[in-house]
């Protein structure tokens, strides 16, 4: 499944590949087109911009040792996908089919392959093209990908034309600011010609990104008919989240102190000695009922917002942490040992004030809503009718585009960085 995040942080590769994109201008894109999406044509160009994209994911995966080159022992048919599939990350697949130009033969490379084994670090390929990749070949991965990203954008139209969404101000802004960090219009629309893209196929992806969180928020934000009720809310909060406040008296980067000649004049574990000895007594006074803000204004080692102090569910914190604080009521206080060094824990109503509850499940709102979104967006896909092009699945090889650029090599510092820069800037609702 495609969230925003995923598909917006690719949107700067394909400038980013200009300079050493295999050159598809002059090669007539501009009337070409890779297939049909619900009689909707899949530019050429749409499709060779998210070739590079899906190889330079592969290609990260094969850096960090996560392909296998290996087939399964167990062939599990049902787990086999049809090369002619565009099939979302969830178990839906969609049941469309291949219509190969009559004018074109059959793609000799679209058969369907193997079940492979999952992903093993200590089995990486000698080659990229080698791999195993989510029961296929990597060649057939990546076009695969292409293709569901293509499906996509055009699905994000359908539906922005559905629901009426227009782009915003903030938008077209945002789309002005990703010109201006690529150099400006003219330079990127240069690069993009290079790699066989043309501009506004290029605004057509990074469009349907902001389309998407128009959906997302329309259908299931708060304001919707499908929005989280505060009963929801209240059950979650209730059941899986933990309010506390603690001393924290740090051991984990304690060193020998050394005197100009370099003797060491306290070691580290004379240090911890010390440092137990205090929190032993301090766990005492708090224990007795001591103003414990004070004693965390005295003694504490971590930068806790003293007021507030943690809100958390299971996952947030070190495991001791978690587990010391976990079943305390209101009042009680406990203590444990983690690799961070030593925790005094006391437990606080976390209903103390009403902005609590809302700020602390605001993420898990936030993700609740993506999560019902993307449930339905992987229906829309799946319903959809594609059909590929056997012409375009043979003219634009993955292979070429990779062994002619050496994608990841070239541009994977620079990729980094825009993934980056596009993740924060969503987080932050900038977009």
């Amino acid at each position: 499944m495609k969230t925003v995040k995923k598909i917006v942080s690719l949107i700067v590769i394909a400038c980013l590949l200009g300079g050493v994109a295999v050159s598809f201008s002059g090669c007539g894109l501009a009337t070409r087109t890779a297939g049909t999406v619900d009689g909707a044509d899949i530019p050429a160009g749409m499709y060779i911009y998210f070739l590079h994209s899906a190889i330079y994911s592969l290609e990260q995966q094969y850096q960090y040792g996560q392909l296998s080159s290996e087939y399964s022992d167990e062939n599990d048919e049902s787990s086999a996908e049809p090369e002619s599939s565009v099939e979302p990350e969830s178990s839906a697949e969609p049941e469309s089919s291949e219509a190969p130009e009559t004018s074109e033969e059959p793609d000799a490379d679209s058969s369907s392959t193997e079940s492979s084994s999952e992903s093993s670090e200590d089995k990486n390929p000698a080659t990229l093209w080698d791999a195993i990749v989510e029961n296929k070949t990597a060649k057939d991965y990546v076009i695969d990908k292409a293709y569901e990203n293509c499906v996509w954008v055009i699905i994000m139209e359908k539906k922005a034309a559905e629901y009426g969404i227009e782009l915003t101000d903030e938008d077209k802004a945002s789309i002005e600011s990703n010109y201006a960090n690529n150099g400006g219009k003219a330079e990127l629309e240069s690069n993009l010609n290079e790699m066989g893209v043309s501009l506004d196929t290029y605004e057509r992806i990074v469009k349907a990104g902001l389309i998407q969180e128009h959906l997302t928020e329309l259908l299931f934000g708060e304001e919707s008919e499908n929005a989280m009720s505060e009963e929801a809310k209240k059950a979650e909060y209730d059941e899986n989240y933990r309010r506390v406040k603690q001393i924290l008296f740090k051991t984990n980067d304690l060193t020998d102190d050394t005197d100009e000649d370099g003797n060491v004049t306290k070691t580290a574990d004379e240090k911890k000695a010390e440092i137990e000895a205090t929190y032993n007594e301090v766990l005492a006074r708090a224990q007795a009922g001591e103003d414990f803000e004070a004693l965390v204004e005295e003694y504490s080692d971590d930068g806790m917002d003293v007021e507030k102090g943690y809100i958390f569910k299971k996952g947030d914190m070190v495991t001791e942490f978690e587990e010391a604080s976990w079943d305390l009521a209101v009042g009680e206080v406990s203590s444990c040992e983690s690799t961070y060094g030593w925790h005094i824990i006391k437990a606080y109503d976390k209903y103390e004030k009403p902005e609590y509850m809302e700020e602390s499940l605001a993420d898990f709102i936030h993700e609740n809503e993506h999560e019902q979104y993307e449930k339905l967006e992987d229906q829309w896909i799946a319903e959809a009718n594609v059909n590929r092009s056997s012409a375009a699945v043979r003219r634009y090889s993955p292979s070429d585009i990779y062994e002619d650029n050496n994608v990841a090599s070239n541009v994977s510092q620079q990729i980094a960085y825009y993934n980056s820069y596009y993740a924060s800037t969503l987080a932050s609702g900038d977009n």
